[in-house]
């Protein structure tokens, strides 16, 4: 349905500037469009401006030599909208992730099956952020995953695992919008 209201939106804009119409196209411009798109969409890593994710995944019970091989790249991530309550990450290579606000789903991870609960960060232009927080899956062990669209229209997220025992682990990264 988006991607339907993104092609009328697009036509119609196209008509304006064609047929002489064009203070109005400048005023419901296409930029503005993407900024009510909120996070959803395709997003490429910014490796300059992330940090690796190699520190994050050996506290989470990655194999060593696997999280060393993989911490500094990433995948392109696509997160869809479901509905008013609900989010779904995708990531090359992984199960998808879909979560509702108010319910646990539960997630494999490379130490276990976790409890996980989403909270939604909307505003008036959609869902800007999101967080998912992950519960186990040894006693008292839990990770953070926040995700937020900057001014900048990046989104930024931040990575936090806190061990059962030991100091917590947080990781940046950033990525760039490659579709809607």
């Amino acid at each position: 349905m988006g991607s339907l209201v993104r092609s009328v939106h697009r036509a119609e804009l196209l008509a304006m500037t064609r047929f002489g119409n064009a203070d109005a196209a400048e005023l419901d411009s296409d930029d503005d469009y993407e900024e009510h798109e909120g996070v959803q969409g395709t997003w490429h890593i910014d490796a300059a401006r992330s940090e690796s994710m190699t520190p994050f995944l050996i506290s989470v019970g990655a194999p060593r030599l696997i999280a060393h091989m993989v911490g500094k790249r990433g995948k392109p991530v696509v997160i869809r909208v479901d509905g008013s309550e609900g989010v779904t990450v995708c990531v090359e290579g992984k199960e998808d992730e879909s979560y509702v606000a108010g319910s646990t789903t539960a997630v494999e991870t490379p130490g276990g099956t976790v409890s996980a609960t989403l909270t939604l960060g909307k505003t008036s232009d959609g869902l800007r952020s999101f967080t998912v927080h992950k519960a186990g899956p040894a006693a008292g062990e839990h990770s953070v995953e926040e995700r937020v669209l900057t001014e900048r229209g990046e989104l930024e997220c931040t990575f936090t695992h806190h061990p059962a025992s030991g100091p917590e682990v947080r990781v940046v990264r950033v990525y760039t919008r490659h579709g809607v």
